[in-house]
């Protein structure tokens, strides 16, 4: 849903998972505010020009298994 509205998480799996649990546990002391500023630092907006190359990179990384947070310390 959210590659439709052009936002691509950029968090590694298990970093992704692990907020998703935390956020889900009863009495989670993460309410919307810390969820909309998680997802503001994590999310990138992808310009619809931009799509097709970038899911040409994501699939790379996929292949590869190099993840995001190495493909960042790369650039």
């Amino acid at each position: 849903m959210m590659l439709i509205n052009r936002c691509h998480l950029r968090v590694d799996y298990c970093d992704a998972v692990s907020f998703m649990i935390s956020v889900a546990k009863y009495n989670s002391p993460i309410g919307l505010p810390e969820i909309k500023k998680w997802l503001d630092e994590n999310c990138k907006i992808i310009e619809e020009q931009d799509i097709k190359k970038y899911l040409n990179n994501v699939l790379v990384r996929l292949i590869t298994g190099d993840s995001y947070e190495q493909s960042k310390k790369d650039k």
